[in-house]
């Protein structure tokens, strides 16, 4: 040990190792120590100070601030709960693990890479599925919406669930569905009770059970064809831009038109190959001042009233028994067409060309009897 006393550099230099034994306190104000070790040591045990260090190494760190190396506040440690806080930006090269109940994210804008996100990752599959999930939005003062998979309806829904907050493990509470708007929506079956114009105007209704689709206003098809629709119920038929309709009936079928009431059917349509008909099954009028016109009528049954049969074009017909109270004849024939009576037209003439038997009595009123006036023989008997 050497003591140099020289003025303004008085100091003492220690040649050899020295060690204070234990229980002694070696005490200085300052302390410069330029190399070598530290050991089992605690720096700043009874009064904290700042340390500079290039590294420095520890496996138990206590520390209510942490700086940059320029001083900069970087990341808070509080007493008695040992929350974090970060004042600065965090970069996190790794992966990131929170094992916490509880991830609250206070960004203004959330910006995420992967692709697909995967919610209730801890669910085992099954019926032990009873978690709704999905997407829940706050709106403040207005009642809160949600996009979620129910679980127990086995669907997706667009809902109103004013009374969630985002927490609920289980069944959410929908207090109704929520309108969704989009372009074009595809799906393979589509239950609705109504349809609606874009505009919000009710096009047609839809009801449970029977799925009977009631128009609100006239349906317009263009020039489209309607098939296989079973029953339609009709007010009126029309065609509003002159064009004819066509009704396309199934060949070769008894009935493959019907026009009914119910169970009483008042015309059937029969196009049955080679027997093709139109059965009218409840009486058929035809309005006064109406005409009907067919090529060939075979009626077998009935009456005919107030009609004139060959008014127009005379055509010959055959009756079993024709009685009128007024006969325009030239002609009358016995029932295989020999000729036996004339009339002549302008005189009223009878000529009879075959002979006449009268069981009754004849009596002639006036004007000329004339018998056999080119000379035959005649013969009389009272």
């Amino acid at each position: 040990m050497t003591f140099v006393t020289t003025d303004g550099s008085e100091e003492i230099t220690v040649a050899k190792k020295m060690v204070v034994s234990t229980g002694v306190t070696f005490q200085s104000d300052t302390v410069d120590i330029n190399g070598g070790a530290i050991d089992g040591t605690t720096i700043g045990a009874n009064s904290a100070a700042a340390g500079t260090f290039t590294t420095a190494t520890a496996t138990n760190v206590q520390v209510s601030n942490i700086k940059a190396n320029d001083g900069t506040a970087a990341m808070t440690i509080a007493d008695s709960t040992g929350n974090v806080a970060v004042s600065t930006n965090l970069e996190v090269s790794g992966n990131l693990t929170v094992n916490g109940t509880t991830t609250t994210i206070d960004s203004t804008t959330l910006t995420i890479e992967d692709p697909l996100i995967q919610l209730a990752k801890n669910n085992s599959g099954g019926d032990a599925n009873t978690f709704d999930q999905g997407l829940f939005f706050n709106r403040g003062s207005l009642d809160n919406v949600s996009f979620i998979w129910d679980e127990s309806a086995d669907q997706f829904a667009f809902a109103v669930t004013a009374g969630e907050d985002g927490t609920t493990a289980g069944n959410i509470t929908i207090d109704s569905y929520a309108n969704v708007k989009a372009n074009v929506i595809t799906g393979a079956d589509v239950e609705t009770g109504t349809v609606s114009a874009a505009d919000g105007t009710l096009s047609m209704t839809i009801a449970n059970s029977t799925g009977a689709v009631t128009f609100n206003a006239g349906p317009s098809f263009g020039d489209n064809d309607i098939t296989n629709v079973g029953d339609i119920n009709l007010d009126s038929i029309s065609s509003d831009d002159g064009a004819s309709i066509d009704i396309l009936l199934d060949d070769n079928s008894a009935t493959a038109l019907e026009i009914k009431e119910g169970s009483n059917a008042y015309m059937t349509f029969d196009t049955t190959n080679s027997a093709e008909v139109i059965t009218a099954s409840q009486n058929f009028t035809v309005l006064n001042g109406k005409t009907f016109t067919t090529n060939t009528a075979d009626i077998n049954g009935g009456a005919i009233d107030g009609t004139t049969i060959g008014a127009n074009s005379a055509a010959a017909g055959t009756f079993t028994t024709a009685t009128a109270t007024n006969i325009q004849t030239s002609t009358v024939k016995a029932n295989d067409g020999t000729a036996a009576i004339t009339i002549a037209d302008s005189t009223g003439a009878v000529g009879v060309s075959t002979a006449l038997t009268a069981t009754g009595n004849v009596s002639v009123n006036g004007g000329t009897f004339i018998f056999n006036e080119s000379g035959a023989d005649l013969d009389f008997r009272f």
